[in-house]
């Protein structure tokens, strides 16, 4: 693949060199063209979106909506930032996820920066979101609501509850303290200050490690649910790149949620009227209500995510 790109790249190179024509409309159009040629059909698939994001991001536009308001289609782009596009689809091409290489992830309503050190937010986590306000809408002392997110990661999960809920006040638990730290910068980048959100590093499998102080009205989590067996026919992009640490868990899959439900109940993280809003993988949903009832939480209600998959599980208090 590498001599691939690099041959594919000299050739388009030169025949932009040529005709000296480094247009908007014929960069991208040689970058669709590479990313074509990907053997993973995500990425050949996606290669016109994926094309000019990659650019937008070397012509420093944050959205890649915003290419033709910002720039004529015949722009000529400097050979600096021509360099800079070549770069990410060589990186993209070794399936590197676009979001490492552009360096964060449009969440919700927002922008979070994400590494190799967090997952990166999907789609799919917003029904968890969605969850949490319907809810939200009908619980009172609004202004007091405390929020923990367990396995916080880039904070997309707590950060966007707490821009969505002014009132309320969050605290975000990682075993990592890379993680840890990219939360920290996205909180502050969307002007959550430290009295309304703190970060913690702590780890669910070991309960003293967690203050025994606190209670909260929703607690919300996305773990690690993947089993080894579905981890090895992951695509590429998110197989080899993002941290498998926050995707497999043993027990085929259950293993944290068993951890998180002992967390809770040891520790009695939930208050009397409190809510438990649980991310989970497809048909996981039976063994999870099952898993949580013998902690002493009953299943209250889920909710679907775009394809028709139970994907947030409710619970409170039996």
């Amino acid at each position: 693949m590498k001599t691939l790109v690099q041959t594919l790249f000299k050739r388009n190179f030169s025949t932009l060199v040529n005709n000296n024509h480094f247009s908007i409309r014929s960069v991208l159009s040689e970058s669709i063209n590479l990313l074509k040629q990907s053997e993973n059909v995500e990425i050949s698939e996606g290669c016109e979106l994926e094309s000019k994001i990659l650019l937008s991001h070397s012509l420093g536009v944050d959205n890649h909506n915003d290419l033709y308001t910002k720039f004529k289609s015949d722009y000529q782009i400097p050979l600096d930032k021509y360099q800079q596009l070549r770069k990410s689809i060589e990186r993209r091409l070794k399936n590197e996820p676009i979001s490492y290489i552009v360096g964060y992830k449009h969440f919700w309503k927002y922008k979070f920066k994400c590494n190799t050190s967090t997952l990166i937010p999907r789609p799919d986590s917003e029904t968890l979101i969605e969850a949490v306000l319907d809810v939200y809408s009908g619980i009172e002392n609004k202004d007091t609501l405390e929020i923990l997110d367990l396995g916080t990661g880039t904070g997309c999960l707590l950060l966007t509850l707490l821009k969505e809920i002014p009132n309320a006040k969050g605290v975000g638990v990682d075993q990592s303290i890379d993680a840890i730290n990219v939360a920290k910068d996205n909180a502050k980048s969307l002007e959550i200050q430290s009295t309304r959100c703190q970060f913690i590093q702590a780890d669910w499998n070991q309960p003293n490690t967690f203050r025994k102080d606190m209670k909260f009205d929703i607690i919300i989590s996305n773990p690690p649910y993947i089993s080894d067996s579905d981890y090895q026919t992951l695509s590429p992009s998110l197989k080899y790149y993002e941290p498998k640490s926050a995707l497999v868990a043993n027990d085929n899959g259950y293993q944290d949620y068993q951890s998180i439900g002992n967390l809770i109940k040891s520790l009695s993280l939930l208050k009397p009227n409190g809510y438990i809003f649980l991310e989970i993988g497809k048909d996981q949903h039976d063994k999870i209500t099952s898993l949580m009832n013998s902690f002493g939480y009953k299943l209250l209600n889920y909710r679907y995510d775009l394809c028709e998959i139970i994907r947030t599980l409710i619970f409170i208090h039996k």
